[in-house]
């Protein structure tokens, strides 16, 4: 659980720039930009198994 949260801490004050549902494969991806010491890290998370979507 705690690599989890690592990797997910590196993540903190990112920039969403590519939100992509794809329902067929029920899966949500998304590309985050993070920006550190002056470098930009580039990201992809990605839901699968994702079995319903609200949006509100």
């Amino acid at each position: 659980m705690s690599e989890l949260i690592e990797t997910l801490n590196l993540l903190w004050a990112g920039t969403i720039k590519r939100i992509d549902f794809k329902l067929i494969k029920h899966s949500i991806s998304l590309e985050i930009e993070v920006i550190e010491n002056a470098s930009v890290l580039k990201y992809e998370v990605i839901f699968e198994g994702v079995s319903a979507y609200f949006f509100q």
